[in-house]
């Protein structure tokens, strides 16, 4: 058993990652990695602060070789762009966390008008909403949730669907090949033939 001051805590920790749009449902948010790529050094250690604060383990990102790097090290729960990147950095983002996780979840900050139309948005400077779209995307019962794993879905079947594609063309190459080579060796075999 553990002592009072070890159980107070571990209660403390549980009802911490409570959520408070459902009384009851609880998640493990240590489990979650968020990926938050900002430029600003400042506005990074703020949304760092204020993540971490709730439970969530944050790395940051200020360009593509650290999002390179991060993308091939650790698995990414979502990823956070942050309203002070261009839009063709934010594209350029989004295109590689894609060419690493299926269907990653997107959640972008914008201050005039969001940019990536496959992403989740909120806008900027808005702490509380943050926190409540970073948890309706990432527990069972929010919206954002569901319309994630319906996407990822289809982009999972998409790529299923290309690779048996893949797979049918290489092995119609495969016996085109093997068919070409069994010709050449049963020509190779009657020249030989007509030379004895």
């Amino acid at each position: 058993p553990l002592p009072n001051s070890l159980l107070h805590q571990n209660i403390l920790r549980r009802t911490r990652h409570t959520s408070v749009r459902s009384p009851g449902a609880t998640l493990e948010k240590a489990s979650n990695t968020i990926l938050l790529v900002c430029v600003t050094r400042k506005l990074a250690e703020a949304q760092r602060t204020l993540l971490e604060e709730h439970g969530h383990r944050v790395l940051v990102a200020g360009d593509l070789r650290e999002l390179g790097r991060i993308s091939r090290d650790t698995y990414l729960t979502c990823a956070i762009l942050g309203e002070d990147i261009g839009d063709s950095m934010k594209h350029a983002i989004a295109t590689q966390l894609s060419e690493h996780f299926a269907a990653i979840p997107i959640l972008e900050e914008y201050i005039v008008a969001p940019v990536l139309p496959d992403a989740e948005h909120i806008l900027a400077e808005q702490p509380a909403a943050l926190l409540a779209a970073i948890d309706d995307l990432l527990l069972p019962h929010g919206q954002r949730y569901t319309a994630y794993l319906e996407k990822k879905a289809r982009i999972l079947r998409e790529r299923v669907r290309e690779a048996r594609e893949t797979a049918k063309y290489i092995t119609g190459q495969s016996r085109q090949t093997r068919s070409y080579l069994k010709r050449e060796r049963e020509q190779k075999k009657q020249n030989e033939k007509h030379r004895a």
